[in-house]
């Protein structure tokens, strides 16, 4: 009895699934539409086929769904990273360009709003430029604000172009003949809050518009620490980069030549023509040594390791300047951010150095930011 009742509830459970097997067989009715050989399953023919377009790639729209997805989700996790396309900032403007502007709230309400200031907070300015022929007429550089302009003489400031491909404005400088002005990009200094930058811009009406010049090698020119004209040769300007490089332009800045490598960090590059044969001398200032050519760039000599009394080997970050002697060649100021600062000098064209002043807390006692503020 108990073999019996077995058997019998083997061919029911068989003869369900051969009656449900039958709902995916569709025939097509009197008006054409799907309909199930057992009621209330049916089969639609349009969904196999589209899970066969999708499988042997005839669907062209999804694929391009399927990559806009792909897209979305990394540019989401690019800005829970907080990572931002540099491009971006462009893109915006030049979609804003493109909106038609209307009577209505053309000015986004902002017409209605009164400045309460404050006005006290410039933020980090790394570049200041005087025009040599016109002092009322003043350029600055902010890290993160771009160029300001001032034509009386810094009394009163405004910006030259919130647009600019790269507001990290850390260099400014002018021709000889005033033809040029130039920005160097990005804060490469040590100290955490650094910021990228886009390489050389150039102006060529004094500061009121700005272009930005043919990037050689973005990974080099994201931060362009210093920017230095040639005194006597026209188009000719050097650049120092965060990775220790020292570039030349010969067009004033539509290609660039690697001319010397510091092999560590690069802060600063100066020249002058006040020497006593009027050749060129040129001074680096890298992270823990410093170079010298006095041959207008042909040759290099590390002021630390390559002359009878070098500068410390400790030094930090080193800036330097060049102080005038009529006639002789120029004296060299150094000053380093070891023990808090300290200011070094040579008479020699770099031979020995000499320690000027030391002691004085410049950049800060309880934490020494000379890395980050020496200049």
């Amino acid at each position: 009895m108990k073999r019996a009742n077995t058997t019998l509830l083997a061919m029911s459970l068989f003869s369900l699934l051969a009656l449900i097997g039958l709902g995916w067989f569709t025939t097509a009715d009197h008006a054409g539409g799907p309909h199930s050989a057992v009621p209330g399953l049916v089969r639609d023919n349009g969904i196999i086929e589209d899970k066969i377009a999708r499988k042997e790639g005839l669907r062209p729209d999804l694929k391009a769904g399927r990559k806009a997805t792909i897209e979305g989700r990394d540019e989401y996790w690019r800005l829970r990273r907080g990572e931002i396309d540099p491009e971006a900032l462009m893109r915006a403007k030049k979609q804003a360009d493109a909106m038609p502007l209307t009577e209505i709230d053309k000015d986004g309400g902002l017409a209605t709003w009164t400045w309460l200031g404050p006005g006290n907070v410039g933020g980090r300015v790394r570049a200041l430029l005087i025009d040599p022929q016109n002092t009322s007429n003043m350029w600055l550089g902010g890290v993160t604000g771009g160029i300001w302009r001032s034509t009386n003489g810094g009394n009163w400031w405004t910006p030259v172009n919130d647009f600019m491909a790269n507001l990290s404005v850390s260099t400014l400088v002018m021709t000889p003949d005033r033809d040029f002005m130039f920005a160097g990009t990005g804060e490469g200094f040590p100290g955490g809050l650094v910021y990228p930058g886009a390489g050389v811009f150039r102006s060529a009406d004094l500061g009121v518009t700005w272009e930005q010049l043919p990037n050689p090698n973005p990974a080099h020119f994201n931060y362009v620490n210093r920017l230095a004209p040639h005194p006597t040769i026209d188009g000719r300007l050097y650049a120092i980069t965060r990775d220790g490089g020292l570039y030349r332009t010969d067009d004033d800045g539509l290609t660039w030549t690697q001319v010397f490598n510091t092999t560590g960090w690069g802060f600063d590059v100066k020249i002058t023509d006040q020497t006593s044969d009027g050749t060129p001398w040129i001074v680096v200032g890298c992270d823990n040594s410093a170079f010298l050519s006095t041959d207008d760039g042909a040759t290099f000599t590390n002021l630390v390791s390559g002359v009878t009394t070098g500068l410390p080997t400790s030094a930090g970050r080193i800036e330097l300047a060049f102080g005038t002697s009529a006639g002789n060649d120029p004296v060299i100021y150094a000053s380093l951010e070891l023990n808090n600062g300290e200011l070094w000098r040579s008479t020699d064209g770099g031979d020995t150095w000499t320690q000027r002043n030391t002691g004085n807390n410049y950049f800060l006692s309880s934490v020494n930011q000379g890395a980050y503020d020496n200049t």
